[in-house]
């Protein structure tokens, strides 16, 4: 089954996209009071973990 948006979802992503702009991103500033945890300075570097280990047993 394939899921559809509404023509109203279809705007509120749009505005949302259209809102964070690289300029935006690059101030913005975490939740957590503004100090940066090692995950995303990491990820300011370039360097990436995967989120979820990946599997090496197989079926």
């Amino acid at each position: 089954m394939k899921v559809k948006a509404t023509p109203a979802q279809i705007a509120a992503a749009k505005e949302a996209e259209a809102y964070w702009t690289p300029e935006r991103i690059a101030k913005a500033v975490p939740v957590d009071g503004g100090k940066a945890s090692d995950t995303s300075a990491a990820r300011e570097s370039g360097v990436t973990q995967p989120r979820h280990p990946t599997s090496t047993t197989t079926a």
